[in-house]
C-alpha cells in the first residue's frame, strides 16, 4: 500500500564545512529532532503498470552500477586518472562526520475503523565518523582505498500500538501546538 508523509518537522539542520582546511579537516552535519507522520494513501487504487515500471527502472540502476567495472568512473577514466575536483569531494565524503539526534518516524493506520492502529521508531543519537585501522578518529585522504567508519547507535526502539483510539492519533492534533508536547 502507499504511504504519504503527512508531516515532516526538523528541529536543526547544522552542516559545518571548513573552507580553509577541506583536506585536513572534516565535514560535520548534524541533524537534530525530527518528527515524521506517515499514513496510508487510501483513496488511490493499486496501478501495477506503474508499479512494474518503477522495479523496471530499479532493476536497470542495479545492472548498470554492476556493468561498471570497479575503479573506473562513469566516463571510464580510472579513478587513479581523478582531477583536483575528483580528488577533494572523495576526501570530502570520505571524511564527513554524521550526527543524528532524536528522530521519530510515526505510521498512523485507519484504514480500518474499528481497529485503527500506529507503529514507529525512535532513535536517541547516531553518530559516524572516520577512523584508523584502531579505531581512532582521524583524517584520510581521497586516494584511500580503505575506509573504516565507526558508527555508533544509542537508544534505538520500535513501538506497535493496535488497540489505538481516535482521539490519540497524532494526525488529529498537527493543527494544534499539543503534538509537539508527545513527540519527544
Amino acid at each position: 500500500m502507499e504511504s504519504k508523509c503527512d508531516v515532516f518537522v526538523t528541529g536543526r539542520i547544522h552542516l559545518t564545512i571548513p573552507w580553509t582546511s577541506l583536506y585536513t579537516s572534516p565535514v560535520t552535519a548534524v541533524l537534530e529532532d525530527v518528527y515524521i507522520l506517515v499514513s496510508p494513501v487510501a483513496d488511490r487504487k493499486y496501478d501495477a503498470a506503474k508499479d512494474t515500471a518503477r522495479r523496471n527502472a530499479i532493476k536497470r540502476q542495479i545492472l548498470e552500477k554492476l556493468e561498471n567495472p570497479q575503479g573506473q568512473n562513469k566516463d571510464g577514466t580510472s579513478v587513479e586518472d581523478q582531477g583536483f575536483t575528483e580528488k577533494l569531494m572523495a576526501t570530502i565524503v570520505n571524511n564527513i562526520q554524521i550526527s543524528v539526534h532524536r528522530i521519530h518516524i510515526r505510521y498512523e493506520d485507519v484504514t480500518n475503523p474499528q481497529h485503527p492502529f500506529s507503529c514507529g521508531v525512535m532513535l536517541k543519537t547516531l553518530t559516524a565518523e572516520t577512523t584508523n585501522v584502531h579505531w581512532k578518529p582521524t583524517q584520510i585522504d581521497g586516494n584511500a582505498t580503505r575506509i573504516h567508519k565507526l558508527v555508533q547507535l544509542e537508544g534505538l526502539s520500535f513501538y506497535w500500538n493496535p488497540y489505538l483510539h481516535e482521539q490519540s492519533m497524532v494526525r488529529n492534533q498537527v493543527n494544534t501546538s499539543i503534538w509537539r508536547v508527545g513527540v519527544w
